[in-house]
């Protein structure tokens, strides 16, 4: 299928389930890996990627998936927050969120006056 085709299915597909969430995710992935993205399709790749993919880590993590064939594992943590969940008491604590694909999350850690990372 040519770049055009493959953008028309992605912009056809629902949100409404985790099926469909993953098969977003994918369509998008697909469209990412092309060569031939327009400006325009690279930033509704960008989006539809990221959305579906943090839908599903929403769901998830709210134990709310609704397929227990949907599994997600997390390499290094499982305590986590949502960037844009945060807020902050100081717009200087406002996390920085940078890059273009994922979701932004923060951590929490003790605090063990050890700075190096």
């Amino acid at each position: 299928m040519n770049t055009a085709t493959v953008e028309e299915y992605c912009r056809s597909l629902s949100d409404d389930t985790d099926y469909y969430l993953v098969d977003r995710l994918h369509c998008a992935n697909e469209l990412l890996s092309r060569r031939d993205l327009s400006s325009k399709q690279q930033q509704f790749a960008l989006f539809s990627y990221n959305d579906s993919l943090h839908k599903i880590i929403r769901a998830q993590h709210s134990g709310l998936l609704q397929s227990k064939k949907i599994t997600i594992s997390y390499h290094t943590f499982e305590q986590f927050t949502f960037a844009q969940d945060i807020t902050a008491l100081d717009i200087r604590l406002t996390p920085t969120i940078f890059g273009e694909i994922g979701i932004p999350v923060t951590i929490q850690r003790d605090n063990t006056s050890n700075y190096s990372a």
